[in-house]
């Protein structure tokens, strides 16, 4: 006969996490906690272990010293260890070492999902959406929106703005592009890179993030278009990031919001993947999905 449950979920979810070896699905975390306490509902482990993630919905009702899982990939998790992180998200006093692995961590708490329901251009709808999303993940996270030139001392000549600068405590930490024309991906990394560079005004920056939204001419058009930046980016010593979306185009019906979405060239699209790549300044790089319909549709169905 299973234990009677007189602990709390979250003791019975790390007490599962810990004897599964750190690492485990929603799925084995149930079976393993429904043989030991055959009461417990399904939807509350789901929930629970969402809840007690620090990549988590900016809803639970857990504080963030209280999480204590990390959810690698949509129902996957792992137990969330700092040092074993390389303590991605330090106190400000202290520099952070952002290398390839700590920034696929921060890419990962993003919940890029979001995006699908964004339709048009989102230029400044996915401005927003990272904005909120930082903001959301600590109460130490802050974001200068139109973030000051890296190039000073010259009025505005040659001066370059990115669109945001996402900081950590009292110092900038993320320089960050977004980009929906692949022509100007060249100029928008040129313009990270001189926010890495001037360590003097932007103490603390660590690497920069570009978001490529990939409108482009012919067959190429919301396509991945990030070989010729990769190419760029292999020649500096500098912690970049691109994050990148291929679209296809929606099967429209005459409701009412999709005849208004037919009304220009760029609302018939959807969004169907988000990808990453990243290349850190020991010249380690990594890539992978962040985000695709299928898996979302799998997700629903399953």
């Amino acid at each position: 006969m299973g234990a009677h449950l007189t602990k709390t979920i979250s003791t019975i979810i790390r007490e599962a996490m810990e004897n599964l070896g750190g690492k485990a699905s929603i799925k084995e975390v149930v079976n393993y906690l429904k043989s030991r306490y055959p009461n417990i509902k399904e939807g509350a482990i789901s929930t629970s272990m969402s809840d007690l993630s620090v990549n988590g919905p900016p809803s639970s009702t857990y504080s963030m010293s209280q999480r204590f899982l990390f959810r690698i990939e949509r129902g996957k998790y792992a137990l969330h260890e700092p040092k074993e992180l390389h303590d991605t998200i330090k106190h400000e006093s202290t520099k952070i070492d952002a290398k390839s692995q700590d920034i696929e961590i921060i890419l990962k708490r993003f919940r890029w999902e979001t995006l699908s329901r964004m339709y048009g251009l989102a230029h400044s709808s996915i401005i927003g959406f990272i904005s909120t999303e930082w903001i959301n993940q600590s109460a130490d996270n802050s974001i200068l929106d139109g973030a000051p030139s890296s190039i000073t001392g010259k009025g505005r000549i040659g001066q370059k703005n990115a669109d945001i600068l996402l900081c950590k405590g009292n110092k900038p930490l993320i320089v960050v592009e977004v980009e929906t024309t692949v022509n100007k991906y060249d100029d928008k990394i040129n313009a990270m890179l001189s926010y890495l560079k001037n360590r003097d005004n932007f103490s603390g920056i660590e690497f920069g993030l570009l978001f490529m939204a990939n409108h482009g001419d012919g067959a190429r058009n919301y396509k991945h278009s990030w070989e010729p930046a990769k190419q760029k980016i292999r020649n500096t010593t500098h912690n970049i990031a691109f994050v990148s979306i291929e679209k296809k185009k929606s099967s429209l019906s005459d409701s009412n919001l999709d005849k208004l979405r037919k009304r220009n060239e760029y609302s018939p699209w959807e969004i169907i993947t988000v990808d990453y790549w990243i290349h850190d300044s020991n010249g380690i790089e990594k890539d992978g999905n962040l985000w695709s319909v299928n898996e979302d549709v799998v997700m629903k169905n399953g």
